[in-house]
């Protein structure tokens, strides 16, 4: 049987966004007959190593976790028994590199992970590569930094295959010199149900998912809603959901005062299940997104509320021609302008994204005939 070793950082369910899709993909690949199998090298919620089985949508997926209170070379000391133990035809590292060092420039990864045995396999798909843009002096020296341990993971590893999930990121990279692909994710919330979005009270619902938005960017969501409200003396509400604590209420008191009108109204719901999550998505009229449209294909929350079939607001998007050269799932569900979704009058697609992606993944990589063994 075909075997798969997952690396990331962390796994525990529901605080780890990468280790969480990681899951997911192991328990669709896992339901495709392969075999597969998840190391956690850098865990921030368990004291020790443990082995687990964890729940995915799928499959049950078999786990290792291995603290990061551990020292380094007792991980690696249970890294290389997995691997001896577990004989994998291919390793995919999931990389971001916060998830390898509080710091974000894991020095050491290339040698931690390297594993002398040229029977097996190396794909990366890289979630985060460096930071970019305009940059201080300190964080120019993180971004050199990180630019070098990409470049000695490809030089030590020698992936037969470099997947990144956005248009941005697969540019950024070959500017370092490594050719990668584009692999886009699915959602993060698995689809219980779907139906017709239609509110019946006269309010139009929005649901904005996710952590709150930069508060620099606020009047990208403030001055859209102001319009639209004036334009079409509608109702509208606005759900927030998976942002708590004091950043999350800010988030909501500066939206109420900033639109500052008695037809725009709030709900906080904080953190919670996916179940839920998926049954509140069915009485919601729209999903907002609170990323530019060059990251949209990194953003599991916002490719969660077009799988279940939800138009899609960006409000830091420029154009619809914007979003078009960015991104390329469901374009017609997404919108830059408030107003045009709402005018829109299309029955939108609902479904995961699921199976495409694991046709993807399987398709990508090249299986030897031989097993290792």
């Amino acid at each position: 049987m075909k075997k798969v070793l997952f690396v990331c950082g962390s796994l525990e369910p529901g605080h780890d966004g990468v280790g969480d899709y990681t899951r997911e993909l192991a328990g669709a690949l896992k339901k495709r007959e392969l075999e597969v199998k998840i190391i956690s090298i850098r865990d921030r919620n368990v004291v020790n190593a443990s082995e687990e089985s964890q729940p995915a949508r799928e499959e049950d997926v078999d786990v290792v976790r291995l603290s990061m209170s551990l020292s380094l070379k007792n991980r690696r000391k249970e890294y290389q028994r997995v691997i001896a133990e577990y004989n994998p035809n291919y390793i995919s590292l999931q990389y971001v590199p916060y998830a390898f060092s509080s710091k974000g420039i894991p020095f050491g990864l290339p040698r931690f992970l390297n594993t002398e045995d040229s029977r097996i396999k190396w794909h990366f798909m890289i979630h985060e590569g460096y930071i970019d843009g305009t940059l201080n002096f300190k964080d120019n020296l993180i971004k050199r930094s990180q630019i070098a341990v990409l470049k000695s993971l490809e030089k030590k590893l020698k992936p037969e295959i470099i997947d990144t999930s956005t248009h941005q990121y697969q540019s950024c990279l070959s500017a370092i010199g490594l050719k990668s692909q584009i692999l886009g994710l699915f959602g993060n919330i698995p689809i219980l149900k779907t139906g017709e979005h239609k509110s019946d009270d006269g309010i139009s619902r929005g649901v904005y998912f996710g952590a709150s938005p930069n508060f620099e960017n606020m009047n990208a969501f403030v001055e859209p809603i102001r319009r639209f409200l004036e334009e079409t003396n509608e109702k509208l509400e606005i759900t927030l959901c998976g942002q708590s604590g004091e950043k999350g209420k800010r988030f909501a008191a500066l939206l109420r005062a900033r639109v500052g009108s008695n037809s725009f109204t709030v709900q906080e719901k904080g953190r919670m299940s996916s179940e839920d999550l998926s049954k509140l998505f069915l009485h919601m009229d729209f999903g907002i997104a609170r990323i530019p449209p060059q990251l949209l294909g990194k953003s599991g929350s916002a490719i969660a509320l077009l799988e279940h079939g939800l138009p899609l607001w960006i409000p830091l998007a420029k154009s619809q021609d914007e979003i078009k050269k960015n991104f390329d799932f469901r374009l017609n569900q997404c919108f830059g302008d408030l107003a045009d979704l709402k005018k829109s009058k299309y029955s939108f697609d609902s479904g995961s994204r699921l199976e495409e992606i694991v046709d993807s993944f399987i398709q990508k990589l090249t299986w030897s005939q031989e097993v290792v063994v």
